[in-house]
């Protein structure tokens, strides 16, 4: 990325108009060193009349003039046509974007913040919450000069920078500057908050600001920081036929450590999902453009792309409310005026992440043990019946083995219930260790598991299992007070048998049987 400084004193910008400068990128224009932004900056053409909007629905089309993309954008290489954009595997013009990528491609694995601010109480407790909630290690500095320092010292480790406007050796917001110089994506945090200040730092190339005046900071800053790390695992769609508004929201995406990709239709943008299937997290659509309307658009994307999944954010320069909702009506997940402030668009796409983490979460919980982690009753059964299905129609070989513990309730009684789980927690892993990419594993309750192995046969299962039997045998478990030996009885069927539920059936059957016979042994079927 060509170096673009900004004063935060004077917000003059020393970068090129030729895509250097983000915030001429994000629509601004330079006039005498100064960037100022355009009074409507959702609008990349000449001014044009808002379409109306029919009752209940927003359908009507708005033309365009379709003027060149901005160049701004850096395109993939070997994606597009250097002169069309056109996509050779998904047709339409879809780009690839990275504006002002605030995450340079030898910082994506980075595992440290930077944390800059002289509070030594604020320190404590933002260092504190950081390091017990978000997977990063926490550096932390009370003056500019011990940050050029850390600087330095940790390069390329640095995930990002939280840092205090006003510092004892920087008063006037230069540790921004120098991390800006140093590519270091940025938080600002202040206590001293004032409309002047306020739209000085939103000028800067930052991520967000936050005051200090509210305890709430530290929540917002740990939540924000959290998504950030997660968005480096997806990406994020602009459907809009406006170069100048694909750049504005692209900045915002690409600050958000958001793959930012953009398509100028709607037949583009559908072909672009299919091709990213399941990795797209955020969805941007104008309402108007000249192949769909957005929300015609969101209507038939959400047959392929799920709500649970993908947040798709309506966007329009009209302003209309009807307009927002027919967009909610039609299966979008948020709207936002392209005039709305940089903040309202950076909260409302946390909103949505929010809720898309949350639902994830629930997910898990829905279809996991929360003592092992391993996948749970609900889980197995659905997804065994679909493994079942397959080898009965591949004509592979399958075992089902049903594994218990032998004399857990003694170990409880005698050791405690947190033994007891750890326990649990350490067959778990001793297990999950043997397992291949085609088997599936549950804790059925209680210290029973159940182990569908794929591609076993009759006469390997034995062996396989006896091998499990011996390795829980020969394993001394730490609890923390004292250590524990363990043993297992196994009861294994081979199959494709009666159906999946007859196998179940079947192992538990032989389960059974090898607890009478003494237990810390192996029962298959058939003998």
């Amino acid at each position: 990325m060509p170096n673009c400084t900004v004063s935060p004193a004077a917000a003059t910008c020393r970068g090129s108009t030729q895509g250097g400068c983000p915030r001429v990128r994000a629509g601004y224009t330079e006039d005498r060193g100064t960037c100022r932004r355009r009074a409507e900056h959702g609008r990349s053409r000449s001014p044009r009349r808002a379409p109306p909007i029919p009752h209940g629905h927003a359908g009507s089309k708005r033309k365009t003039s379709g003027h060149g993309r901005d160049d701004g954008f850096l395109r993939t290489p070997h994606a597009t046509c250097p002169t069309t954009g056109h996509h050779p595997a998904i047709g339409g013009n879809i780009l690839t974007v990275h504006p002002t990528s605030p995450l340079p491609p030898d910082r994506s694995e980075a595992d440290t913040i930077l944390l800059i601010e002289n509070a030594a109480f604020f320190t404590r407790i933002l260092k504190q919450r950081l390091l017990a909630e978000t997977p990063f290690r926490v550096v932390a500095v009370a003056s500019r000069t011990a940050a050029a320092a850390a600087l330095a010292r940790e390069g390329k480790q640095i995930f990002l920078a939280l840092t205090n406007l006003v510092l004892p050796d920087a008063s006037d917001g230069e540790v921004v500057e120098m991390l800006i110089g140093h590519h270091i994506p940025c938080i600002v945090f202040t206590g001293h908050v004032s409309e002047e200040l306020r739209a000085r730092i939103l000028q800067l190339p930052i991520i967000d600001y936050v005051s200090k005046r509210h305890d709430s900071c530290v929540d917002y800053l740990t939540t924000l920081i959290n998504h950030l790390h997660r968005n480096r695992r997806y990406q994020a769609l602009i459907v809009d036929d406006s170069p100048t508004a694909r750049s504005h929201f692209g900045t915002i995406l690409s600050r958000m450590m958001f793959r930012v990709l953009e398509a100028d239709s709607g037949d583009a943008a559908t072909r672009m999902i299919k091709l990213h299937s399941g990795t797209i997290r955020v969805v941007l659509v104008d309402y108007a453009m000249e192949d769909v309307d957005g929300v015609e658009w969101v209507r038939e994307a959400r047959h392929i792309t799920k709500a649970d999944e993908t947040a798709i954010i309506g966007i329009s320069g009209t302003g209309s409310p009807a307009l927002a909702a027919a967009f909610l009506k039609n299966g979008a997940s948020d709207y936002v005026a392209k005039n709305a402030l940089r903040e309202e668009i950076l909260v409302r796409i946390l909103l949505n992440l929010d809720r898309l983490h949350y639902i994830e979460e629930l997910k898990h919980a829905a279809a996991h043990d929360f003592l092992t982690g391993l996948h749970n009753r609900r889980y197995f059964y659905p997804e065994a019946e679909r493994l079942y299905a397959n080898a009965v129609r591949e004509g592979i070989p399958l075992a089902v083995a049903m594994i218990d513990i032998d004399h857990f309730k003694k170990i409880n009684d005698t050791h405690g219930h947190h033994a007891g789980d750890m326990v649990l927690k350490q067959l778990a892993i001793i297990l999950q260790r043997r397992l291949r990419d085609s088997d599936l594993l549950a804790r059925f309750g209680g210290e029973e598991f159940c182990l569908l192995a794929m591609g076993v046969e009759r006469q390997d299962a034995a062996a396989l299992f006896e091998q499990i039997r011996r390795q829980v045998a020969d394993s001394v478990i730490d609890t923390g007070t004292n250590e524990i030996r363990i043993t297992i009885s196994i009861g294994v069927c081979c199959g494709p048998a009666d159906g999946l539920e007859r196998m179940v059936s079947l192992a538990d059957d032989c389960l059974y049987q090898a607890k009478r016979d003494g237990r810390n042994r192996i029962c298959c079927d058939g003998g």
